[in-house]
């Protein structure tokens, strides 16, 4: 959270680590309390199980990757 807010990279991190920290946190962003990964929404960690759940039981058993394919048109 705060690098995103903030901008500040952790300590622990090596000079490598933080390079490519930097390349990445550049496509993400807060919009109100959603995070966006290039305009897609960033589901919570907790939330993503029972969001697939969730899509597979509004979409029907069409299989995996095709459930796949429809969340990754709106969330990263």
């Amino acid at each position: 959270m705060k690098l995103l807010n903030e901008g500040v990279l952790s300590k622990s991190m090596n000079v490598i680590e933080a390079k490519h920290t930097k390349e990445r946190i550049i496509n993400y962003y807060w919009d109100d309390q959603i995070l966006l990964f290039k305009d897609l929404c960033v589901p919570k960690p907790k939330k993503k199980k029972p969001f697939i759940a969730q899509m597979h039981e509004n979409l029907g058993c069409f299989g995996e990757q095709m459930i796949l394919f429809e969340i990754c048109k709106c969330y990263y």
